[in-house]
C-alpha cells in the first residue's frame, strides 16, 4: 500500500505519530504475508523537503520499540540519511530524494538495524526467540551475516556472549 501525507511548518511531530499508529492497525489488519508493506510519503505543501527529512527521523526513532513491539518495523528515508546498507559500506539504502516511512514485518536481518538500542534488541530478540548464543549464531548463519564486517559493534558484542542480554 502507497500513501502520501501533507505537511507544512506548523505540522507536528504528533500529527504524524497519530497518523502512522493508524497505518499500523491497518498494516497489522492486512493477511499475513512478509512482504506486506505500508509506504508513506512526505510531501510538503510549500516547496522543499529538509522539514520532512528531519521530522520523518525524529518521528521514526520514537515509535520503533512500539512498532517492533506489534512485529511490524518502522524505516525511515530521506535525503542524505547515512545508513549504509547490511552488506556494502557505500550503499545508502535509506537515502532517498523524498521523505518516506516504510512499515513491514519484522524480519531476521533487521537485527543490524536495532542493535543499536539495547531496548530495540532486546524485543527483536524476544520476538525471535533469541535466547542464547547458539541461538543467535543460527540467526546470523540463516541470513548470511556470521561473517559479516559490516555489521554494527554493539551487534558483534551480542556475540560474544552466551545468554543473550540476560533475557
Amino acid at each position: 500500500m502507497i500513501s502520501y501525507f501533507l505537511y507544512d511548518d506548523t505540522t507536528l511531530d504528533s500529527d504524524v505519530e497519530i497518523l502512522l499508529k493508524k497505518y499500523l492497525q491497518q498494516f497489522k489488519e492486512l493477511p499475513d504475508h512478509e512482504l506486506n508493506s505500508i509506504v508513506i510519503s512526505f510531501i510538503n505543501k510549500k516547496d522543499g523537503t529538509a522539514l520532512g527529512d528531519c521530522m520523518v527521523e525524529r518521528v521514526q526513532k520514537k515509535l520503533k520499540p512500539a512498532f517492533m513491539a506489534e512485529d511490524a518495523m518502522i524505516g525511515q528515508f530521506f535525503s542524505n540519511c547515512s545508513i549504509n546498507g547490511i552488506h556494502n559500506d557505500a550503499f545508502l539504502p535509506f537515502d532517498f530524494k523524498l521523505p518516506l516511512i516504510g512499515i513491514r514485518k519484522i524480519m531476521p536481518q533487521d537485527l543490524v538495524f536495532v542493535s543499536d538500542d539495547i531496548e530495540n534488541t532486546k524485543i527483536y530478540l524476544r520476538k525471535h526467540k533469541i535466547f542464547n548464543r547458539e541461538q543467535l549464531l543460527q540467526v546470523l548463519s540463516e541470513v548470511g551475516m556470521e561473517n559479516n564486517t559490516n555489521v554494527p559493534v554493539s551487534y558483534t558484542h551480542l556475540r560474544a556472549h552466551e545468554t543473550v542480554l540476560d533475557l
